[in-house]
């Protein structure tokens, strides 16, 4: 089971799929371009809350911030498309 921090909003129940790899891919991505973890200073379950609401960290100051904001939203369908636009960000 995933922390709180990458965990993609879902029944607990429910087992991990490649959406909610994607969406954990996302906040490590966003962990190691920041340096710190989505809402430090927050509980898990407020961490939650937000992550339920769609509320998530600010990236606008992060290079690869779309790519981390896209993997949150749910908006890859697959983890090669993750890795293709990481790679676009090279050229």
């Amino acid at each position: 089971m995933e922390s709180a921090r990458y965990f993609l909003p879902r029944e607990a129940s429910s087992p991990p799929n490649e959406v909610s790899e994607i969406f954990a891919h996302g906040t490590l991505i966003y962990t190691i371009m920041s340096g710190i973890k989505p809402y430090p200073k927050l509980s898990d379950e407020n961490v939650e809350m937000r992550y339920r609401k769609l509320e998530f960290p600010e990236t606008n100051d992060i290079i690869c911030g779309r790519t981390i904001l896209r993997c949150w939203n749910r908006e890859y369908a697959r983890a090669e498309e993750v890795v293709h636009d990481l790679v676009y960000l090279e050229q």
